[in-house]
């Protein structure tokens, strides 16, 4: 241990000795040390941990299918028969998101879900404060009772915990609140909303093939995904011969972990590329700094050749190499560990709603044990080959030549130097090729002709609370007006309305 400690001190005095080497070796080491610690973040936040929930592994999303569609969302009689009939489930849950119009003097626009009364039972989540929702809530003469989020309680409702009773307007109609949950375990993609109310099924809806319905479900334990599916899949056989209505199409069944369900296939694939890219960036980093290693292990030729005439063995000049480059990779990795949190905290702000589970990226523990043996293993990386190359000399030559002898063994430094060139052009070559086929995508894409006048166009989202507009005909006269308004504004040329947004 005294040992090792006096080669610490003795590595940092050597580098401080080289400033301009010392800075440039911790820049080159923290943009690849951090980039990998911000992507596995992501990668362990978003695909790697288990959902935030007990027994988590249980946990399943369940849609239809339809063979042209693909995956859709569930009828009401889908859900009820699956509910009624299915064994394999522990509790099952159906929800529909949307936003809602929380009224008031300081009127606010809030994610929002309608769900089933299990739904909380389902996610193993327990209010704070309050109760959850109840089955007599979901009855069609229910009291409308709203459950808030924790986040919304403390901003909007000061955290008082008087709060439960009183009386909150919803998109135009009152609603006792009952309960608060707990601090947001992830977000909206799992449906961790801002507020939850009663989602209540009726006559007309069941005989209704429109599908809007998400569900979660939680296995009951020892039944497996493929178990569960074929039940699940005779159930909707059944509901075929029985109800044609709304179940005359050849609907199938979509299950999946949860997990699996909320990140999709697409954002998995974009993280492991961009795991792949950020991980050349720190290999050409580790080349870069074996060449700088090398240059200066050319310069310290007589240093090495004296400390080995003195009796110092091989293996304790390359303990010391080594320790140098740990304590360049440990700098490396601190200031990795700083840009990688402002890499997350700037994605947050520009990405964050798009990301599923982005609630859930930090630099935790993991991230940096991660950050930790990444370090060691890019010490050795860049440090080892220098090194050993350094080390393997003839002491007489090296002693009467100085560095020019035999110190780095000029024709294998000279290889070894060239061969950690052709990587390094290699890698970047790999990168630069990548980054120029995604620029030229990103120029035909805006190359592309949308077939509509983009300039001087702006947009806004108006949602009706339904208490207040229920006849379509009361919504028909409000955008009509709305919109004559609009058009009659100084500067405005004129105004239309849409259901959605082009390319959104």
């Amino acid at each position: 241990m005294r040992t090792l400690l006096q080669d610490v001190r003795y590595g940092v005095r050597m580098l401080l000795k080289s400033p301009g080497f010392t800075i440039i070796t911790v820049v080159a080491l923290a943009l690849g040390i951090g980039a990998n610690t911000a992507i596995f973040s992501f990668v362990n936040g978003v695909l790697l941990r288990p959902l935030p929930f007990a027994a988590s592994e249980r946990l399943v999303g369940l849609r239809e299918t339809l063979p042209d569609e693909g995956s859709i969302p569930l009828a009401q009689r889908t859900f009820v028969a699956w509910s009624e009939n299915s064994a394999v489930f522990e509790s099952i849950a159906a929800m529909s998101s949307s936003e809602a119009n929380l009224e008031g003097d300081d009127p606010q626009r809030v994610t929002a879900a309608k769900v089933t009364p299990s739904y909380f039972n389902v996610m193993g989540a327990q209010p704070v404060l309050g109760r959850p929702l109840l089955p007599e809530d979901a009855q069609p003469d229910g009291e409308r009772v709203v459950v808030l989020s924790y986040e919304l309680w403390q901003s909007r409702f000061g955290g008082e915990r008087s709060v439960i009773d009183q009386q909150t307007r919803i998109d135009g109609r009152s609603h006792t609140i009952v309960g608060v949950m707990p601090p947001a375990l992830t977000d909206a993609s799992i449906g961790w909303m801002s507020l939850w109310t009663p989602l209540r099924f009726s006559e007309r809806g069941l005989n209704n093939p429109y599908r809007y319905l998400d569900a979660n479900a939680r296995l009951k334990p020892g039944v497996s995904v493929a178990q569960a599916r074929a039940e699940l899949k005779h159930i909707m056989a059944s509901l075929r011969q029985d109800f044609p209505q709304t179940h005359g199409k050849p609907y199938g069944v979509d299950m999946r972990p949860l997990r699996d369900f909320v990140v999709g296939a697409r954002t998995r694939t974009a993280l492991y590329v961009l795991a792949g890219a950020v991980m050349f960036v720190l290999l050409i980093a580790c080349a870069n700094v074996a060449n700088l290693l090398l240059a200066r292990a050319s310069s310290r030729g007589r240093e090495i050749a004296v400390r080995a005439a003195l009796g110092a063995s091989r293996a304790r000049i390359v303990r010391q190499l080594l320790v140098e480059s740990l304590i360049l990779s440990a700098l490396g990795a601190g200031l990795g560990l700083l840009l990688a949190s402002f890499g997350i905290d700037a994605l947050a702000a520009i990405y964050g709603d798009a990301i599923p589970r982005f609630a859930e990226v930090q630099i935790n523990t993991p991230a940096l044990f991660f950050t930790l043996g990444l370090s060691i293993l890019t010490a050795l990386a860049f440090g080892l080959a220098p090194a050993l190359r350094a080390t393997k000399f003839d002491i007489n030559a090296a002693l009467k030549d100085g560095a020019r002898g035999g110190v780095t063994a000029g024709a294998r430094r000279h290889r070894l130097r060239s061969a950690l060139v052709v990587s390094e052009i290699a890698l970047s070559l790999v990168l630069l090729v990548g980054a120029g086929l995604l620029i030229q995508s990103f120029l035909r894409l805006r190359a592309v002709e949308p077939g509509f006048e983009l300039d001087h166009v702006l947009t806004m989202e108006v949602s009706l609370p339904f208490a207040t507009y229920r006849e379509p005909q009361q919504r028909t006269n409000f955008y009509r007006q709305t919109l004559e308004r609009i058009a009659a504004l100084p500067g405005v040329e004129s105004a239309s309305a849409t259901q959605s947004l082009p390319f959104r």
